[in-house]
């Protein structure tokens, strides 16, 4: 209940952290869309003036720093992060994933009491688990690929950075 009560009081203060690879003009934005007093919140037309959106769809695409100077153990093997994309071992095959999307819905319902995702779940829908890390997506598929190895099961890309276990025939 602590860590519930501390995110509600970030959210009312608008305490937050953006990631190092945003501009600058997005910075100062959301500080200014996210500003707990009403009275000086930037207003939606002074939104739409600003240069980061007027820039339109160029804008939306986020570009993420690699990793640099990072070393990784995979399978009790260093491994330097700029060499990650090509690194594999005889049992380990590493993608880098590309993270789904996540609105505040989702990190609301990551509260427990205030999970609503069964009022939206069909009878028959199959269950799915999310989770945050702070280890790098390389390092926890590789581990979901050795736990699903010793389990018999594969581990499968799907599309938008989801996995998927199946048994091995």
């Amino acid at each position: 209940m602590t860590n519930l009560m501390n995110m509600y009081r970030k959210i009312s203060r608008a305490e937050y952290k953006c990631p190092n690879w945003f501009p600058l003009e997005v910075h100062k934005l959301l500080s200014r869309i996210l500003d707990p007093n009403p009275h000086t919140r930037i207003l939606i037309a002074n939104i739409k003036k600003s240069s980061w959106f007027k820039k339109g769809s160029e804008s939306r695409h986020i570009r993420t720093k690699q990793l640099v100077n990072q070393n990784i153990i995979i399978d009790g093997n260093v491994v330097s992060s700029s060499n990650l994309e090509n690194y594999s071992s005889s049992d380990t095959k590493l993608e880098l994933a590309k993270p789904g999307n996540i609105n505040a819905f989702a990190i609301i319902s990551l509260s427990s009491g205030f999970d609503l995702f069964g009022l939206f779940v069909r009878k028959n829908q199959k269950e799915e688990l999310q989770f945050i890390s702070a280890r790098p997506a390389p390092v926890i598929i590789s581990k979901l690929e050795k736990v699903g190895r010793n389990l018999s099961l594969d581990l499968q890309k799907q599309e938008g950075g989801f996995f998927r276990f199946r048994g091995i025939k």
